[in-house]
């Protein structure tokens, strides 16, 4: 059963793509989903307060998803939060998935498999939130 207080920030320049997955997040019953149109303005966000989980697209202007999970890492190091990213982009290829892990993003959805995936990967990244709670 998915927690439906959950905040989930989605950041993607995209409208179309920002609304179908709000639209599925919300049928699944998570309440707290906040959007940014880029990551400038998801980091705004994110200062003013943390999420739980962060789905980003990864070819954004100006600051790209693993830039912004780098700026994001280095905010949760500072208040001692740890914001669950999952990486959302159209690339494929195997150098992609290490890179994205190695600079710190915890899940990856290629866009192709967006419809099957997302909501499966949201309820695995609120357990881990429901656990790290917990802990913390």
């Amino acid at each position: 059963m998915p927690n439906p207080h959950l905040s989930i920030l989605v950041v993607d320049d995209a409208k179309f793509s920002s609304a179908m997955i709000g639209r599925a997040l919300s049928q699944a019953g998570y309440q707290d989903v906040r959007f940014a149109s880029s990551a400038s303005e998801a980091l705004q966000q994110l200062e003013q307060r943390p999420t739980s989980v962060l789905l980003a697209d990864w070819l954004m202007p100006e600051i790209d998803g693993l830039e912004l999970t780098a700026r994001v890492r280095q905010l949760d190091e500072t208040t001692d939060h740890y914001t669950y990213i999952i990486l959302l982009t159209g690339k494929e290829g195997e150098n992609v998935l290490g890179e994205a892990f190695d600079r710190g993003v915890d899940d990856f959805i290629s866009k192709a498999a967006m419809n099957e995936q997302l909501v499966p990967r949201v309820y695995a990244a609120d357990r881990l939130c429901n656990t790290l709670q917990r802990l913390l």
